[in-house]
């Protein structure tokens, strides 16, 4: 969620973004300004939520497509835990090699590192001829047309990059990158946002939406615990609960169900545990228990009955009183 002054100026990017397209929408039609201004409206869309980078960067290659033409697209994302420029999108339109998902970024001596360090474009138009290392020293991409880098820079710090390929020489105009640099800095703002969200949710120990621990606290303590265990001779056991998909999900339900799925069988699981419980959630579908003084039986036969009581209590906050079902490891 946004506050007021994000808000307002969300709003001051929309009328810039609005009057450049005016200005410099040359080459294309008033049809294909339309789609290039609404792909930029529809970050700003409240039905748009993510919770992961992977659903920010799907959202902005989504945007992208109406933006300007591009035969390769790649989103380069900041991880300030490990200080490291990481590729968390690549599409390739092309049967070509091109730059694999995750590969890290060179800031020294590569292209993107120097728009990333100068937080300005970077525009090639015959990247055969000019010969720069895009990427990392050890990419090996078969693309010989354009090249055109825009840096996602808010605040005087740059959280990303994104990079557009072109088979063709020549491709991209000084007008296209006017047009990129201002529109982009709505996205940057958005990235801008999702990354100090993150970095504050780091800081907490528990799973906002649950009030469990969250996977990085989780682990703490079960280490802790491990230790103590073993000093002490008690038995101890882990369990993990998976939430289980189904075919039929992405059409029966409208919008991100898993929060309120997720919260619901939480608190049937809080019934069912005590002191010697370690509770955490480690991903969007999955839980963690640790449970002290427990043996392995002990801690299966426990776990099959949480997941006998989720399958049969329906979730009467989704349409004919839903049913999902749990997968368990111990």
């Amino acid at each position: 969620a946004y506050g007021i002054e994000h808000i307002y100026s969300l709003g001051r990017f929309v009328r810039i973004i609005s009057i450049i397209i005016a200005l410099f929408d040359e080459k294309s039609s008033e049809t294909q300004a339309e789609k290039r201004l609404e792909s930029l409206l529809g970050v700003i869309n409240s039905d748009l939520k993510f919770r992961t980078e992977f659903e920010l960067a799907d959202l902005l290659e989504h945007s992208a497509r109406n933006i300007v033409d591009w035969d390769a697209l790649s989103i380069i994302y900041f991880y300030p835990n490990e200080k490291k420029f990481k590729a968390i999108k690549v599409v390739n339109k092309t049967t070509l090699t091109y730059l694999e998902e995750g590969s890290v970024i060179d800031l020294d001596s590569t292209v993107i590192g120097k728009a990333i360090i100068n937080r300005t474009p970077i525009k090639i138009d015959d990247v055969a001829k000019a010969g720069n290392t895009r990427y990392n020293k050890s990419e090996s991409i078969q693309f010989e047309g354009s090249f055109l880098a825009i840096p996602l820079s808010f605040e005087d710090e740059t959280y990303g990059v994104v990079c557009f390929e072109n088979m063709k020489k020549f491709y991209y105009s000084n007008t296209d990158v006017k047009i990129l640099k201002h529109a982009l800095k709505l996205y940057a703002f958005v990235v801008y946002s999702y990354s100090t969200q993150a970095m504050y949710k780091d800081l907490l120990t528990v799973d906002p939406d649950t009030q469990a621990l969250n996977k990085a606290e989780f682990v703490i303590r079960v280490k802790q615990m491990m230790n103590f265990a073993k000093e002490k001779d008690i038995n101890c056991a882990l369990v993990l609960l998976n939430i289980d998909e189904f075919a039929e999900e992405n059409t029966l339900f409208e919008g991100n169900i898993y929060p309120k799925v997720m919260k619901s069988i939480v608190e049937l699981i809080k019934t069912e545990i005590n002191h010697n419980f370690i509770f955490g959630r480690l991903s969007t579908r999955v839980l963690g228990l640790f449970l002290l003084n427990h043996t392995t039986n002990d801690a299966f036969t426990w776990a099959e009955r949480i997941r006998l009581k989720v399958a049969r209590k329906p979730l009467t906050f989704l349409p004919n009183q839903t049913m999902f079902t749990i997968s368990l490891g111990v």
